[in-house]
């Protein structure tokens, strides 16, 4: 399944439910889906800090911690960013990496890397 279908049935399914238990009748979602790949830890930082002050741009809250629906929330424990956004653990690997003998064998510890996540 592809993830446009999957968010397709997420909001599809959210919507029915809004409408059924909360009665809204007015679109809940905007049209459309796109996906965007995070590929490094300060895209991930922009990108969290804007969706951080939607709430605020929007004046829904004067800060954005006191949004109770954000990951900015007091007391919202956000996730740790993905183990290849972690600027030290990035160095650490490619400390070990360069202490192997040659190439194939760097080949093998980036893959086996790699597939750990």
């Amino acid at each position: 399944m592809t993830i446009e279908r999957a968010v397709q049935f997420i909001k599809g399914g959210f919507s029915f439910r809004a409408g059924r238990e909360l009665g809204m009748r007015s679109p809940v979602w905007q049209k459309g889906f796109s996906d965007r790949r995070i590929t490094g830890v300060d895209e991930f930082e922009r990108i969290r800090n804007y969706i951080h002050k939607n709430p605020v741009k929007q004046l829904l809250v004067k800060e954005a911690p006191q949004y109770p629906y954000s990951s900015a929330h007091y007391g919202f424990e956000l996730d740790p960013a993905p183990v290849y956004l972690n600027p030290k653990l990035i160095a650490a690997v490619f400390r070990a990496a360069k202490s192997l003998p040659d190439k194939a064998s760097r080949d093998a510890f980036f893959h086996a890397v790699s597939k750990a996540g």
